[in-house]
């Protein structure tokens, strides 16, 4: 008996860490993590397709273009902003959703040639198609149209009162639905 204590004693670090390890594995394989993915409820934006989205630089209207994707973390948190603000002014959002979006399309890459106002993102000076066209597209952003070009865009999360002086300089939140 004296042996088997000695031996646990000795050896206490090693068997916690392998019962650690055995806990870790445990929880890893009996939680289930699919249930945890949240998704957008884009359900109240105006959803466009890639192939046709040079409606949206075809006449002097402004609009707000949402890109994202339905389990952008971030996208998702922003969502409730824009829901907020599109309420609260009467104005559509249309949402490009990246998930079914083929990065590599001629399609993609004519889009966002008519992204081409000059941005900065991490530090980093370029236009802002240069921060779509790297494989790894950031989102949300947050692009206006207006005269048939893109007047404004912001990668990330937008503050309330940002985008209420946005849509107002720019002409989207006039309380008229486009």
């Amino acid at each position: 008996m004296n042996k088997v204590l000695n031996h646990l004693k000795n050896n206490a670090v090693i068997y916690l860490i392998i019962l650690a390890c055995i806990v870790v594995a445990l929880v890893t394989l009996f939680v289930n993590h699919e249930g945890d993915t949240k998704r957008l409820d884009s359900s109240q934006y105006t959803p466009v397709d890639i192939k046709g989205i040079d409606f949206l630089f075809s006449d002097n209207t402004a609009k707000l273009l949402l890109i994202g994707t339905d389990t952008c973390s971030a996208t998702i948190k922003y969502s409730e902003t824009l829901n907020f603000e599109m309420i609260k002014y009467g104005y559509k959002v249309y949402y490009l959703n990246l998930e079914n979006v083929d990065l590599d399309s001629d399609a993609y890459k004519n889009f966002i040639k008519k992204l081409d106002i000059d941005y900065e993102y991490n530090g980093i000076k370029g236009k802002f198609y240069d921060f779509m066209s790297n494989g790894q597209v950031p989102t949300p952003m947050t692009v206006i149209i207006k005269n048939g070009k893109m007047v404004y865009g912001y990668i990330g999360t937008m503050s309330s009162q940002a985008l209420e002086i946005y849509t107002e300089l720019y002409g989207v939140s006039h309380g008229v639905v486009n």
